[in-house]
């Protein structure tokens, strides 16, 4: 770029040269002397001279703004450049690997192809699991010495398929049998002797089991929760045909009241009555009455 104006000349990259203004050489035109930094324009310089200067470093700062542009524009092509030749890599890299991984396929083939069972052979890989059934197997195909230790377990033995011919004598023992699992039906009673417990109740004076005590029940009847200063007599009676074996009587609800009465009646039944001691902290209370009650066998 070659500019000349007023006998100035502004060369691209090389600065300003300018006759008439001699003196200003070797100083920075991006900051012209003027008045306001208390060093003034030479005396003969008109107006035109001020303003052309004023161009002259406008001119300079696009001068340096396109140099700039023009080295990140460089800088950029070069980044450019790199990427372009990075993926220029990268792509011949991706069509080795495609390569090599045919090739690699391509001997896995052949080692499928040489491994492959010969006619009428088939490896026990190519069987899938339960696929051989029962129907597939020739009579004694399968023999004992072809079954590992422990190979058939109880979830491999269809229902009903071990029975009592394919047990051994005496393999059933004790501790083979669940408890509980036996009754009455699969033991014969007449081999059994007497346990001791028996042999005590046989000499129980002789008497059979209902001469005993048989029946027994609870019969529990109870008052109202009043604040009464008495309750009572209030009687619980056993059911027909049995007799009180024993009984009882409990307050409840109340710390100042006492039983003065608790008794059977007979054979019938069990009687009480409570009273409340002092008329201090009076609360709702009631009395319960229980009677014990069974029946006698006869001898």
């Amino acid at each position: 770029m070659d500019r000349r104006k007023h006998g100035c000349v502004v060369a691209f990259g090389a600065g300003v040269l300018c006759d008439k203004h001699a003196h200003l050489e070797g100083r920075a035109l991006t900051e012209p002397p003027n008045e306001t930094q208390g060093v003034p324009y030479p005396p003969d310089w008109t107006e035109s001279d001020r303003v052309l200067h004023q161009e002259i470093r406008a001119e300079l700062r696009r001068l340096v703004k396109d140099e700039q542009w023009i080295a990140e524009t460089e800088r950029r092509a070069k980044i450019d450049w790199w990427m372009a030749l990075a993926a220029l890599v990268l792509g011949v890299l991706a069509i080795s690997a495609i390569v090599l991984s045919v090739v690699a396929m391509n001997r896995n083939i052949d080692k499928v192809a040489r491994a492959a069972v010969r006619d009428n052979t088939v490896g026990p890989g190519a069987i899938r699991d339960g696929a051989v059934g029962a129907a597939k197997l020739a009579p004694a195909a399968v023999g004992t010495a072809a079954l590992v230790n422990r190979g058939v377990t109880a979830g491999k033995l269809s229902p009903g398929a071990v029975n009592t011919v394919a047990l051994g004598a005496k393999v059933v023992t004790g501790a083979k049998v669940a408890d509980n699992s036996l009754t009455g039906n699969q033991i014969n009673e007449a081999t059994l002797t007497p346990v001791r417990a028996a042999r005590n109740s046989a000499r129980l004076a002789g008497l059979p089991v209902g001469a005993f005590l048989t029946d027994v029940s609870l019969v529990q009847v109870q008052t109202a929760s009043t604040t009464a200063a008495l309750k009572g007599p209030q009687r619980a009676v056993c059911p027909a045909g049995t007799s009180a074996i024993g009984g009882g009587a409990e307050i409840v609800g109340a710390t100042n009241v006492a039983l003065i009465q608790s008794a059977a009646v007979g054979e019938t039944g069990w009687t009480a009555t409570a009273r409340r001691q002092s008329n201090t902290g009076v609360t709702s209370w009631k009395l319960v009455v229980q009677a014990i009650c069974g029946r006698w066998g006869k001898g």
